[in-house]
This record gives structure tokens, sequence and C-alpha cells, in this order.
């Protein structure tokens, strides 16, 4: 029968946990001062981002917010060309008949106009007259919008 082996000595064996634990938190202090280092760099880039945020907000909120009214008016304006060419209504002639209306803004201005519109109603089918209110709303409230009192008779 062979001889076993000798087993170490008990102090070596302890020596040696010692060391196999030391290197292993060792290891695990290495790799969490790496991850830290990444998340503070992460979280410089991200103040810096933030800072940059807020100090440009103001500029691109207004160019978006401008972006979009923008767009709104272009579909509101191609909305109403539409609504022209489907009933044949000449955009510019309905544009100098209700402009004195908006320049002036007057109850004996908007009176006289009214007339006018009211005389060629019975000429006017219904969506004729749809459009052209749309479009006197659109001129008066939108386009040239007045400061004196308004007066409003439909």
């Amino acid at each position: 029968m062979p001889i076993p082996p000798i087993p170490p000595p008990p102090a070596l064996v302890i020596e040696q946990a010692f060391q196999q634990q030391i290197q292993s938190l060792q290891e695990r202090l290495r790799q969490s001062e790496i991850n830290l280092a990444a998340q503070h760099d992460s979280m410089q880039i991200n103040k810096k981002v933030f800072i940059w945020l807020l100090r440009n907000f103001d500029k691109y909120f207004d160019f978006f917010q401008s972006k979009v009214q923008d767009n709104i008016r272009a579909a509101r304006q191609a909305r109403i060309a539409a609504q022209a060419a489907e009933t044949n209504i000449d955009i510019n002639e309905l544009n100098r008949t209700t402009l004195s209306i908006i320049e002036a803004c007057t109850k004996d201005n908007i009176t006289v106009n009214n007339l006018l519109h009211y005389q060629q109603i019975h000429f006017i089918t219904k969506k004729k007259l749809s459009f052209r209110l749309v479009e006197i709303v659109y001129l008066i409230i939108v386009k040239h919008p007045c400061k004196q009192k308004r007066y409003v008779y439909i």
C-alpha cells in the first residue's frame, strides 16, 4: 500500500486560503473601481448634455414652435385654396372685398360689406357660403387681427 501524502502544515493552508481570499477581494475592488469610474464618466456626460439643453431650450423650443405654426398656417391656406377651387371662388376678389372690413374694424364698415355679401347670397350655393364664412373668419382673426373693438354680424 502506498504511503499517503503528508498534509501541509495547518498554518500553510490557512495562509494560502487568506491569499486566495485577498486576491479575490482585490479583483472585486478593481472591478468596482472600473464600474465607478464608468458611472462617473457617464454622469459627467449627462451633466454636460443637461446643462447644454437648459441653455439652449428656449432657442430650440422657439424654433420648433415656429415650424409647427408655419405648418399649421400652410395647411390652413392649402385647405382654403382647395375649397376656393372646389367652389369656383376667386380668393383674391374675396380678400379685396373683406380687406376694408379688416382694416377699418368699424360697425358701419362691417354693415355695408355684410349687405354686399347678403345681396350675393341667393346666387351662392351652401358650400360656397360656408367657404366664404371660413375665409372671412380666417382673414379677420388670423391674418389681420385688429386691436380695436370688433363687431361681428353673421
